[in-house]
C-alpha cells in the first residue's frame, strides 16, 4: 500500500515557485517533490534556479518544455511519479503536462497556485462552476499509453485574490513567509514611482503607451522607474527610450520584483501597471504602498487580442485601485 507522505509541485515560472514555497510554509509541508518545467527563456530559468535554492526539496525533476520534445520522456516521468501517493498536489496551469500529472496521481487534494491573471480565468472557467477539464485532440497520446487525462478532482486554490468558495477551499496566500524572511526596517521610497511593465504591444499602440507613461510622471511629479516584464522585447521597449532620462529609467532587475525590493531594502510608495500580479503581492508585503492599475480599454483595434481572461481580471480588482485613460486625461 502506498504511503501518503509526499507533496508534489508542478512549477514553470519564478512567481509560481515563490507561491509554492509560500504554500509549503503555510501548510507546514514536509517531503516536497518539485517537478520543474523549464521554459525556453534563459532569464526565466536563471530566476527559477535561484529561487528554488530557498527551500530544500526532497527531489527535483526537470522537464524541458518546447517543440520537438520526446513525449516518451514525459511518459517515463509520469510512471515514476505514479509510484508515490501524495498528500497535496500543486499546479499553476491546466496545460498538457500538469493536467496529465494531476489526472494520473493518487492524491488527497489538488491546489491551484497563482500564476498572474491566468488564475482568475481558471477560477471562472473551471473552479467556480466545477467544470471538468477534458481532452484536446493532441492529448489522446496519453490515453493511447494507458494514462488518464481527464481531471475529475475538485480544484482548491491557494491564492492572493479574493475569490469565493464553490464546493472547494480558497486558502489565502498572504506572502507571510517572504515578508517575514526578508522584510527589515526600511525607508519608504517616495522620490520616484515604479511601473511594472507588461507585453502590451498587441493591446496598445506605441503612441498611447508613451502618452500613459508621460501622464503618470506629470500627475505624480516624480521620476519613473520602469521595470520591464521578461516577455517585453527590446524592440517593444525602444519607443519608451525616447523619454527624457532625467524623468524616466528602464531598469531590468533580473529577478521577481518582490524579491528585488525585499533584498535591496526598498519599500516602494507608488506602483503602477496594466495588469501585473506584482501589484497584488507588493500590496500584501508593503501595507503602505499605493498601487494603481491602468485599465486598458477594449477597442476595435485590440478586440481580437482583448481576452476574456483580461476582462475577468479587471472585474476582480478593487475599483478604487483602477485608473482609466479618462482619469489620466487621455
Amino acid at each position: 500500500m502506498k504511503m501518503k507522505k509526499d507533496n508534489l509541485f508542478v512549477i514553470g515560472t519564478p512567481l509560481q515557485l515563490i507561491n509554492a514555497i509560500e504554500a509549503i510554509e503555510h501548510f507546514h509541508l514536509k517531503n516536497n517533490i518539485l517537478v520543474l518545467i523549464n521554459m525556453s527563456k534563459m532569464l526565466n530559468k536563471e530566476q527559477v534556479d535561484e529561487i528554488r535554492t530557498l527551500h530544500e526539496w526532497k527531489e527535483v525533476i526537470e522537464i524541458q518544455n518546447g517543440k520537438g520534445l520526446n513525449f516518451f520522456k514525459y511518459f517515463s516521468i509520469l510512471r515514476k511519479l505514479r509510484k508515490n501517493s501524495y498528500q497535496k498536489l500543486f499546479v499553476a496551469k491546466l496545460e498538457s503536462i500538469s493536467m496529465a500529472i494531476v489526472a494520473n496521481m493518487e492524491k488527497e487534494q489538488v491546489f491551484l497556485l497563482d500564476d498572474g491573471g491566468m488564475t482568475v480565468g481558471i477560477y471562472e472557467n473551471y473552479c467556480k462552476n466545477n467544470y471538468r477539464v477534458g481532452y484536446k485532440r493532441k492529448d489522446y497520446r496519453f490515453y493511447m499509453l494507458g494514462l488518464k487525462f481527464k481531471i475529475e478532482d475538485t480544484i482548491h486554490l491557494f491564492t492572493y485574490y479574493d475569490l469565493e468558495e464553490h464546493n472547494n477551499q480558497v486558502v489565502k496566500n498572504t506572502m507571510k513567509y517572504f515578508k517575514t524572511k526578508y522584510y527589515t526596517s526600511q525607508f519608504i521610497e517616495d522620490e520616484c514611482i515604479y511601473f511594472v511593465g507588461q507585453p502590451v504591444n498587441n493591446l496598445l499602440s506605441e503612441e498611447v503607451h508613451v502618452a500613459i507613461i508621460k501622464k503618470l510622471i506629470e500627475k505624480k511629479e516624480k521620476k519613473m522607474v520602469y521595470i520591464p516584464h521578461r516577455g517585453e522585447s527590446e524592440n517593444h521597449l525602444k519607443h519608451l527610450r525616447s523619454l527624457p532620462k532625467d524623468i524616466f529609467e528602464i531598469k531590468s532587475v533580473g529577478m521577481p520584483i518582490e524579491l528585488y525590493f525585499l533584498k535591496n531594502a526598498i519599500q516602494p510608495k507608488y506602483i503602477f501597471s496594466f495588469f501585473s500580479t506584482a501589484l497584488v503581492t507588493l500590496k500584501l508585503i508593503y501595507n503602505t504602498c499605493e498601487v494603481k492599475y491602468i485599465k486598458i480599454p477594449e477597442t476595435l483595434e485590440n478586440k481580437d487580442n482583448f481576452t476574456l481572461a483580461l476582462k475577468n481580471y479587471y472585474e476582480h480588482l478593487d475599483a478604487k485601485d483602477i485608473l482609466s485613460l479618462k482619469n489620466l486625461g487621455l
